[in-house]
């Protein structure tokens, strides 16, 4: 799966956010929020003039903009009625379409079957077919890959799209990654310095190595090499 989203917008916010301050940076962050082309938003958080909104008056910015990289629309919505601070701008439409899409990534990296009970609860949609609605735009989007299930009421995930990954993350991930890296030396087959999986023996589902390809692919640059 490529990754979905277009990189030459992304990399435009970023530049714009090196010199946008304040009111302004806020307002760009609303902008990428709302935009069709950007699911990721890593660099754009570790920008300085970013991390400065952080205990001013637009922090709640700097906040959604973390939830829109790492949470989900349960996480947003339990933030707003708890009445935790800082309290959170409310979302425009495009805003709110694209964090439950995000949502359903993070449902799919947890679990390859989900009830639509479960993702109706966390999306907060009601209505069935605004459900699948929703869950095709994210198979557009190239978000995942998999296949509704209307009988059982199931979405079946084949793939998914990685998403942003937070520092204090990143050991579990790496030990993991060294965890299966072992496992293919030890049936023969182990990766090759580029990253690309070499020859594995006694896999019987080829999926199962497509899903570890992609979720390799997913890892920042800075994880891959700490791996090696």
């Amino acid at each position: 799966m490529s990754e979905p989203g277009d990189a030459a917008a992304y990399e435009q916010f970023c530049l714009l956010a090196k010199t946008a301050r304040g009111r302004a940076c806020a307002a760009l962050i609303q902008q990428v929020l709302a935009s069709k082309k950007v699911f990721v938003f890593g660099e754009l958080l570790a920008m300085p003039t970013v991390q400065e909104l952080r205990g001013t008056e637009h922090e709640a910015h700097l906040v959604l903009l973390e939830m829109f990289a790492y949470g989900k629309h349960s996480e947003y919505a339990s933030h707003r009625t708890s009445g935790a601070q800082p309290e959170l701008p409310d979302l425009t439409e495009p805003q709110l379409h694209k964090l439950r899409l995000l949502s359903i990534v993070a449902l799919a990296a947890a679990s390859k079957e989900i009830p639509y009970a479960v993702l109706q609860a966390e999306l907060g949609l009601d209505n069935v077919r605004v459900l699948e609605d929703t869950i095709i735009d994210a198979m557009y989007a190239g978000l995942i890959k998999g296949r509704l299930d209307q009988r059982a009421a199931i979405l079946r995930v084949r793939r998914i799209f990685g998403r942003d990954v937070r520092v204090d993350e990143l050991p579990r991930i790496i030990a993991a990654l060294r965890e299966w890296r072992d496992r293919c030396v030890a049936v023969g087959g182990g990766l090759e310095a580029s990253g690309h999986l070499a020859t594995l023996v006694h896999v019987k589902d080829e999926a199962e190595i497509r899903d570890a390809q992609q979720q390799l692919e997913s890892v920042k640059t800075v994880v891959r090499e700490r791996v090696t």
